[in-house]
């Protein structure tokens, strides 16, 4: 994800402003850089959730054409691992030209929606392909994202954020030192 220039000089300036009164002041550093540390990281985080969210729902608008599944298969990382991956692998034509998608859906479906997916389309099967009319190379087979967690990231991302922004304050008064 490309950060703003002006985001990035914004959080630097208010870094360096109370890395300055911390220094004025004698504190211990550590708290207070783990703390803006962690911050950042949860402004980035939130930034590219709301971004995934904003996603998901313009995906719901995406035109569909038909596609052909050239490859379809389930697997997993590691042999003691719960976790599934579906390798999925189609080809599609817009406009005359054509594309090939890797991309099942803008999240990671779970267990039961893997084997799904992959029972009703299988190498050589036909599939409506959605595609971004902006960019026709990005393409979905399943729209949207998942109803139970539709604000999952966001609500996670804002908690972060506001740990580090309690670490930082915490730090900066004196009550991790």
């Amino acid at each position: 994800m490309r950060v703003l220039p002006e985001t990035f000089l914004c959080s630097m300036g208010v870094l360096l402003f109370f890395l300055f009164f911390q220094v004025e002041r004698g504190g211990a550093m550590e708290p207070f850089i783990g703390g803006a540390f962690i911050a950042f990281l949860g402004i980035y985080f939130a930034k590219s959730s709301i971004k995934n969210f904003k996603n998901f729902e313009l995906s719901k608008k995406w035109p569909s054409v038909t596609g052909v599944v050239t490859k379809s298969s389930v697997w997993r990382p590691k042999s003691t691992s719960a976790h599934h991956v579906w390798s999925i692998e189609y080809i599609y034509s817009v406009n005359g030209k054509d594309y090939q998608g890797t991309r099942a859906a803008l999240y990671t479906p779970l267990y039961e929606e893997i084997i799904n997916w992959q029972q009703d389309r299988q190498e050589g099967d036909k599939t409506d392909v959605f595609y971004n009319p902006a960019n026709p190379a990005e393409s979905v087979l399943v729209t949207g994202g998942r109803d139970e967690k539709k604000y999952g990231e966001i609500i996670l991302s804002v908690a972060v954020t506001l740990f580090g922004l309690a670490i930082m304050v915490a730090g900066y008064l004196g009550y991790l030192n």
